[in-house]
């Protein structure tokens, strides 16, 4: 299959970040038509940063976090009037998803994926379940840097030169200090140069890291006390699976239904390790397939890891210990 022209690559990006645009608006049409402040968005930063200058978004901290983007983004809608404040926290964070969609179009490209595809593909993860509130809100714009940068970490940088790479320096910079979410991908980056090996990816890795670092003061010198993390292997890992690969394909009802069954007398080890295996399979299939299809190793491998790691690690820190 003849590689994309340069004018075919950017017609492709543009009309999958409209494709992806067009599909949030379709799915949720109200939130763009009337916005509104999500949860901490106005409980804490709008609220926060009212009185404020825009320098104090470099050190506003809620509740141990420092979300630099999510700091810039709501400072900006202090500056607008009060009645437009959701506008721009919505929109902003909407134009994120630019970025979002853009990188996933120049891994398909990178990958020669057909258009039919990548559009498919876009359009799923547009519909994703709770996605409107992933992808329009500014106080979680953090996961979706933390996606973005996990893009970034399969992309293929061989050809770039200096001036192509720097734009994707800045971003791993802004996506590191907005919160912890992308700077667990710090391993990943590691990992890629066991199957391939990039200095543009240990620079990235080296980013994050140092963001990792800044993060740790933070937490430690704003912790909650009395916070216990559970280190028990069933807690860290059941909750992966089911909503991971149990949720996507049976929907959160019965996935809801069926935890409050295992919770009902006791554990019901039988009917979970009928679970675990049963997860086990999917994941071995979906990872062969994966492979054969892509003709590729090391790709499904490093998102395979990012998915166990990260999704145990947040499970680690969200939830602490069930029994304290």
């Amino acid at each position: 299959m003849k590689p994309p022209t340069q004018i075919s690559a950017q017609g492709r990006l543009f009309f999958l970040v409209t494709l992806f645009w067009a599909v949030l608006l379709w799915r949720s049409p109200n939130l763009l038509l009337y916005p509104r402040l999500w949860a901490e968005e106005g409980t804490f930063y709008y609220f926060s940063l009212q009185e404020r200058g825009f320098t104090s978004t470099f050190s506003l901290i809620i509740r141990g976090n420092f979300q630099l983007l999510t700091n810039w983004i709501t400072y900006l809608a202090t500056i607008a009037p009060a009645k437009h404040a959701a506008y721009v926290t919505t929109y902003l964070s909407m134009l994120l998803t630019g970025i979002f969609a853009g990188l996933f179009g120049l891994l398909s490209i990178q990958r020669n994926w057909s258009l039919l595809l990548s559009g498919v593909t876009v359009t799923t993860l547009a519909l994703l379940p709770h996605g409107y509130e992933l992808y329009l809100t500014a106080t979680n714009v953090q996961w979706l840097c933390s996606v973005s940068v996990l893009l970034i970490a399969i992309l293929d940088s061989r050809k770039w030169n200096r001036f192509q790479r720097t734009p994707f320096y800045i971003f791993a910079i802004i996506s590191g200090l907005t919160g912890v979410c992308s700077v667990m991908l710090a391993p990943i980056f590691l990992l890629r140069m066991r199957f391939s090996p990039s200095q543009f990816h240990v620079k990235i890795g080296a980013i994050l890291s140092t963001c990792a670092v800044v993060h740790v003061v933070i937490i430690l010198g704003n912790a909650h006390p009395g916070r216990a993390f559970s280190s028990d292997l069933f807690t860290l890992t059941f909750p992966l699976v089911l909503q991971s690969i149990w949720s996507p394909i049976f929907g959160g009802g019965i996935v809801d239904h069926t935890v409050k069954l295992l919770n009902g007398e006791g554990r019901h080890w039988t009917w979970i390790s009928i679970i675990y295996l049963a997860s086990l399979f999917l994941v071995a299939f979906v990872v062969l397939s994966a492979r054969i299809a892509l003709r590729d190793t090391y790709l499904p491998l490093i998102l395979l890891g990012a998915w166990i790691y990260v999704s145990m690690l947040n499970v680690l820190g969200s939830i602490g210990d069930p029994n304290g």
